[in-house]
C-alpha cells in the first residue's frame, strides 16, 4: 500500500509478474465474496468481487493470487489441458504446462499413462515423449492423494464411484478393500470433504483410504469450504436459517 498527502491510500497486486494498483478512490477493506481478496484488488484483477472462484476452477480468486499465483480468471493458467485445481492436487505445476519437462504437457500425459512429475515413468533412460512402448503404462498405477469435497455418489452396478470437486474428470472407485473412516457407507460421503489415497490409472483412481478432514460443504455458500470449529455443524460467521 501506498499513502498519498490527501490521505488517500492505494492498492498493489503482483500477478503474473505484473503490478496492479487499486486507485485510492475506489480503495475499500471490504471482502464481499470471503475469498481473501479486497473489492479494490478484485476490481483492479477484473474478477468477480461477489464471487469466490471467478473462474470456477475449485480455487478461490485468493488462493489463485496469493498461494499458486495462477490466473484466477482462467481455469486452466498454463493451458496444459489440466484446471489449476487439478494441477494442485496432482502435485503439477499449475504455471508450468510441461511439469517435469519431458516435452510433453502435463494434460498429455494423464491421457498416456505417464506419470507427469517424472520424465521417464518407467525409468528406462528414455523420456516419456521419445518412449514409443509406452502402452503397457496404461495398466500400471501411479501413487497420489487428492483432497476435495464429494461432489457426486454413484452406486450403480454394485460398485461406489466418487467425484471430488478439484478432480471432476477423475473417477474415484471405493472397493470393499478401501479403508474408509468410521466405515461410513458411500452415500453417506456426498458433501463431506476427504482425503483420498490410492493408485491413479487413466482417469481412473482405485482408493485405498478415504479419510474424513475437519471441513465441510455447504451449497448455500456458493460451494465454499469452511471449517466447522466448534463441532455443531454450523458456519460460525452465518446465521443458521438460509434462505431458500
Amino acid at each position: 500500500m501506498k499513502k498519498y498527502g490527501n490521505g488517500l491510500v492505494a492498492s498493489f497486486a503482483l500477478v503474473g509478474g505484473l503490478l496492479l494498483l487499486a486507485p485510492a478512490a475506489q480503495a475499500t477493506t471490504a471482502d464481499v465474496d470471503g475469498d481473501g481478496l479486497r473489492a479494490d484488488f478484485e476490481k483492479a484483477l477484473r474478477t468477480n468481487p461477489r464471487k469466490a472462484d471467478t473462474d470456477r476452477d475449485g480455487l478461490s480468486d485468493g488462493a489463485e493470487v496469493t498461494v499458486h499465483g495462477t490466473n484466477p480468471k482462467h481455469k486452466d493458467s498454463d493451458r496444459d489441458g489440466l484446471s489449476d485445481s487439478r494441477e494442485v492436487a496432482l502435485g503439477t505445476d499449475p504455471l508450468d504446462a510441461d511439469s517435469d519437462d519431458d516435452g510433453l504437457k502435463d494434460g498429455q500425459e494423464l491421457k498416456r499413462g505417464t506419470d507427469p512429475n517424472d520424465g521417464d515413468t518407467d525409468d528406462d533412460g528414455i523420456s516419456d515423449k521419445k518412449d514409443k512402448s509406452h502402452k503397457h503404462r496404461h495398466n500400471e498405477s501411479s501413487e497420489i492423494e487428492l483432497k476435495g469435497i464429494v461432489t457426486s455418489v454413484d452406486e450403480t452396478g454394485g460398485e461406489c464411484k466418487l467425484k471430488l470437486s478439484n478432480a471432476l474428470s477423475l473417477t474415484i472407485l471405493v472397493t470393499n478393500d478401501t479403508e474408509v473412516e468410521g466405515d461410513l457407507a458411500c452415500a453417506d460421503l456426498k458433501g463431506e470433504f476427504v482425503e483420498v489415497e490410492g493408485k491413479i490409472s487413466g482417469t481412473e483412481l482405485t482408493a485405498r483410504k478415504v479419510e474424513l478432514e475437519d471441513v465441510e460443504f455447504d451449497s448455500n455458500h456458493d460451494g465454499q469450504c469452511w471449517h466447522d470449529d466448534d463441532g455443531d455443524g454450523d458456519d460460525d460467521d452465518e446465521d443458521d436459517d438460509h434462505d431458500s
